[in-house]
């Protein structure tokens, strides 16, 4: 027991918990960055319109405008269902 009353065992163990907890989320935030990088990096070679496209429809809900728009959607949207 502990001058508190508490048990240091049980506080070792919370800490320990709290350590792993913090290290997988790390790495899930790790991870999703990696994704994010890769993402972005498959959209800028399909092209810049491409990645404009993509980047307006799925960030700020905004449609294409227009054929070039459209196809330039189409060619990001394949692009990373191709990776």
């Amino acid at each position: 027991m502990s001058k508190h009353g508490g048990n240091t065992r049980a506080g070792g163990e919370l800490r320990a918990n709290l350590a792993v907890a913090v290290s997988l989320r790390s790495r899930r935030e790790a991870d999703a960055m990696e994704r994010f990088f890769e993402a972005h990096h498959v959209l800028l070679s399909a092209g810049k319109m491409a990645e404009t496209s993509v980047r307006r429809l799925c960030e700020h809900n905004e449609g294409p405008c227009g054929m070039a728009e459209l196809i330039a959607l189409r060619n990001g949207l394949a692009a990373l269902a191709a990776r």
